[in-house]
């Protein structure tokens, strides 16, 4: 199945190159932030499932475990069955450790998309730093148009994010209008 080239997919697949192929000593996070409805988890899909990327949509529900554990079944670390049979992955800190071993050492960059819910609270805002202090993996965030105003509660965080990209709303690469489904 093709997936149709809208504009975000191609600020989508800037937003990870950047980070990637960032010098040196730079930030590592982005963050591509927009309305509802405008096609950023479909462009972000498309563009982990184009890189190997790990991927990840988080959930209201899910606190620092959930996440972490959500997070290790994504990334092969952890058996789905056991984690939606409520049976124990690892502590909190022992999953934060092997999410940031294995990005570390496969090379693979990460994306979280509603990663609204991950800057609710300081706890995971800063579990969400951890991961990326620890690994220095490539990471791209997706959220809604007020994700940049919000993360600036959390400096430590903010300070980490190298590029700021607004989704756009959906059109195709041509430039005109995605035809409305009737």
């Amino acid at each position: 199945m093709a997936i149709a080239e809208i504009h975000n997919l191609q600020l989508a697949r800037a937003a990870l190159e950047k980070v990637q192929g960032r010098a040196e000593g730079l930030p590592g996070l982005a963050v591509i932030y927009g309305p509802a409805g405008w096609g950023k988890t479909t462009a972000l899909t498309a563009v982990a499932n184009q890189t190997r990327a790990y991927y990840i949509q988080m959930r209201s529900a899910w606190g620092r475990k959930s996440f972490l554990e959500h997070l290790c079944v994504a990334m092969g670390l952890a058996d789905g069955r056991r984690v939606m049979a409520g049976k124990s992955v690892g502590t909190i800190a022992q999953m934060l450790d092997q999410i940031a071993e294995q990005l570390a050492l496969s090379g693979r960059p990460l994306i979280i998309d509603e990663a609204d819910f991950l800057i609710k609270t300081d706890g995971m805002a800063e579990l969400l730093r951890d991961i990326y202090e620890a690994s220095g993996s490539a990471i791209v965030l997706s959220g809604e148009e007020m994700m940049p105003a919000k993360m600036q509660r959390w400096e430590r965080l903010h300070s980490r994010v190298l590029g700021w990209i607004p989704a756009q709303p959906v059109s195709c690469e041509c430039g005109q209008p995605a035809r409305q489904a009737r």
